[in-house]
C-alpha cells in the first residue's frame, strides 16, 4: 500500500483595504474628476495661483510635479486625480503662508 503525501498549501496574505472603499472601488486618491468639476478646479487653482503671483515653477517645486504637466493640467490637458488637486490646493496653501510669514 502506498502513501499519498501532501504538499503543504502556501496561502497569501489577506489584503485588507480601507473601511471607506469597497473592492471595486480605487483609493480616493485615484478617483478621476468629472469633467465639470475638473474644469471648475483647474480654473479655480489657476485663478488663486495667478491672484497670488505664485508661477508654475514655485508650485512644481512645491508639489514635485513638473511644470508642464502643471500647465498641461491647467489647461485641461492632462487628467488630474482627486489627489493631484488636493496636493496642488496644499501646495498653493503652503506657498500663501510661507508668503505671508516672510512679510
Amino acid at each position: 500500500m502506498s502513501t499519498i503525501q501532501t504538499m503543504p498549501t502556501q496561502t497569501r496574505p489577506r489584503q485588507t483595504r480601507p473601511a471607506h472603499t469597497s473592492p471595486r472601488e480605487p483609493a480616493p486618491s485615484t478617483h478621476r474628476l468629472t469633467r465639470r468639476a475638473a474644469q471648475r478646479e483647474r480654473d479655480a487653482l489657476r485663478r488663486l495661483r495667478r491672484a497670488h503671483g505664485i508661477t508654475l515653477q514655485q508650485l512644481s517645486q512645491s508639489t514635485g510635479k513638473s511644470k508642464s504637466l502643471l500647465s498641461d493640467i491647467e489647461r485641461g490637458l492632462a487628467n488630474a486625480t482627486t489627489g493631484d488637486v488636493q496636493a496642488l490646493r496644499a501646495a498653493v496653501r503652503h506657498i500663501l503662508i510661507r508668503s505671508e510669514t516672510k512679510q
